[in-house]
């Protein structure tokens, strides 16, 4: 059965717009936990503004923000 797009705006939005792979992250209450027993990393990388869990992080864009080193 086909339901238009406009119809089925949730699902059509999701097929059409996927999440970029580096826009993810591990929940901070978890990272909290890891570094508790590792100790705390010094950088994240691969990481953007959005998803970065250290105050120095590597991108793989080229995006200008304080922290952020262009790989």
């Amino acid at each position: 059965m086909h339901i238009p797009g406009v119809t089925n705006v949730v699902a059509d939005f999701f097929s059409r717009h996927k999440p970029l792979s580096e826009e993810w992250r591990l929940n901070p209450e978890v990272v909290e936990m890891i570094w508790q027993r590792f100790g705390r990393a010094g950088l994240d990388l691969f990481a953007s503004e959005a998803s970065t869990q250290c105050p120095l992080w590597f991108s793989l864009a080229e995006e200008s923000t304080t922290g952020q080193i262009s790989y």
